[in-house]
């Protein structure tokens, strides 16, 4: 069923609102009053919010370069990003926390090494800027191992602490970038019913505030990206910093009940106070059937109990329609994912998932993105992708191409390289269109010339793909495949063998 309601300039699919304006993506405000979510779309996991003043930031795990997108909201529901707080390489984000001390803005993260490997390393790193558009000074090794989701807290007599997972908790020095003493073992997590199916324990990503007398410590447990109902945010809380911490009799917060809900693995909680009182969970979680956007932003209403606790009365699984926050101005929201690459600089959507920084091999610039080609295969090759944002889309760009190199446009994991090489798409290999299958080139047909339009069409996890002489007649190739089992897929540009490529015109639109 669609509904169309042009007078507000948005359209809503199955009860999701897509913008016209904004390429047909996936957005929150309804323009009528109303929200639904997701709040940011595509994947933009644990998210960290921080309120100053009139204003809201936000931060995300991320893999890739760069990394920690800010973002910058008035009303909690329309989004608009800033820049990247880690221009650089430094391993993949994992939980991060940003928070505001006296003046300055903080993001604490564990950037993660090896990932998916046997030598997988976890470093904790803070950086600090003056405003949350940057510049964000170079990450800071706080010297803590091991530990993971850092959640920061100052204290009421202005002590800072750094919380992690297990119910870890370190004093910070006034700088916030070296611990002092030992850490302290202060909580033990929430015993959830031995019969409910979820990945694993997994007590992590404390998020802290103080209300009323208390400091309360919101955390994940179940695992994060195990069965649809694994995931859950539990609230504990105390007088002290230190503990000892005693559970919420009506955890947990936020959970996915059932797999027949839309949102699953719902979990990993910051709560937040919007301008009009009312509290909120900003959360992730996984959209049905369509894991491979990533853990998406949600947002749901909280109440308080009469004893002091957030509670969600309505057992709220992320899918109504809620007021928005009443705000007196907001910025515009939203993140285009299409390029004409006129900037000089690679524009916000776009990262590399190789290791790279997107300068090394890619330039923008006067309509078009130059790539240099590295690598022997696809599996070697710098890569510059952006996330979609829909159930549906297509994506087309403009490829020429010098003797000796291929180039193309690849749907595959942030985690893609030469050891996991799973990839579909489409490009040009020395006069031969080629299909990439689960990471194999196949040659399609022959192809004459060094221009070429390439296109992917991705329909509820199909896809589909097509290329063209001049960009106005398509032709389908013969082979097509699917994703639905795979988790976080990128839209990626690659430019292999020797030489350089030239893609211009990048276009994104969502079909649902």
């Amino acid at each position: 069923m669609k509904l169309l309601l042009f007078s507000f300039g948005w359209i809503s699919i199955m009860g999701f609102a897509q913008s016209p304006q904004l390429e047909n993506q996936t957005i929150a405000d309804l323009g009528n009053g109303y929200y639904q979510n997701p709040i940011i779309p595509g994947r933009f996991a644990d998210p960290s919010v921080v309120k100053v003043g009139n204003d809201y930031y936000m931060t995300h795990s991320m893999g890739g370069t760069p990394l920690l997108l800010v973002w910058h909201s008035r009303d909690l529901v329309n989004w608009k990003p800033l820049d990247y707080a880690a221009k650089e390489f430094y391993g993949n984000s994992w939980a991060p926390d940003i928070s505001y001390h006296k003046g300055k803005f903080y993001i604490y993260t564990t950037f993660v090494t090896g990932e998916g490997t046997a030598d997988r390393n976890f470093e904790n790193y803070v950086l600090i800027a003056d405003t949350p558009e940057g510049p964000w000074s170079k990450p800071i090794n706080i010297n803590v191992k091991g530990k993971i989701d850092p959640g920061h807290l100052t204290a009421e007599d202005g002590t800072r602490y750094l919380y992690f997972n297990k119910g870890t908790v370190y004093q910070l020095d006034e700088t916030g970038t070296k611990t002092i003493g030992e850490p302290k073992q202060v909580y033990d997590g929430w015993e959830y019913p031995e019969e409910w199916i979820v990945e694993c324990f997994c007590l992590e990503g404390p998020k802290m505030f103080f209300k009323d007398g208390y400091y309360y410590m919101v955390t994940a447990e179940g695992g994060t990206a195990g069965p649809a109902t694994s995931h859950m945010t539990v609230v504990a809380r105390s007088k002290s910093p230190l503990g000892p911490f005693e559970n919420s009799p009506y955890n947990p917060l936020i959970k996915t009940r059932s797999k027949t809900e839309t949102w699953w693995s719902q979990g990993h909680s910051t709560l937040i106070e919007a301008p009009d009182g009312q509290w909120y969970s900003i959360h992730h979680g996984y959209q049905k059937d369509y894991r491979h956007i990533g853990r998406q932003t949600l947002m749901v209403p909280i109440d308080w109990s009469p004893d002091g606790w957030p509670v969600n009365k309505k057992d709220d699984s992320a899918m109504g329609m809620y007021p928005i926050p009443k705000v007196t101005d907001k910025p515009a929201a939203g993140m285009p994912l299409s390029d004409n690459f006129e900037s000089n600089e690679i524009n916000l959507q776009w990262r590399s998932f190789s290791g790279v920084t997107p300068e090394t091999y890619f330039n923008s610039g006067d309509g078009k993105l130059t790539a240099i080609a590295s690598g022997e295969h696809l599996g070697e090759t710098a890569t510059l992708g952006v996330l979609p944002v829909n159930t549906s889309y297509e994506v087309t760009v403009k490829a020429t191409l010098e003797k000796g190199t291929s180039a193309g446009i690849i749907l595959g994991p942030r985690t893609f390289n030469a050891k996991n090489s799973t990839a579909y798409g489409v490009g040009l290999s020395d006069g031969e269109i080629v299909v990439h299958h689960t990471g194999r080139a196949r040659d399609q047909k022959t192809y004459e010339g060094n221009n070429i339009h390439l296109k992917l069409r991705n329909y509820e996890n199909d896809i589909v793909l097509y290329y063209s002489e001049e960009g106005t007649h398509w032709k389908k190739l013969p082979m097509s495949m699917e994703v639905i089992n795979i988790k976080s897929l990128a839209v990626m540009l690659y430019a292999y063998g020797n030489g350089e490529v030239i893609f211009e015109d990048f276009k994104y639109l969502g079909l649902r």
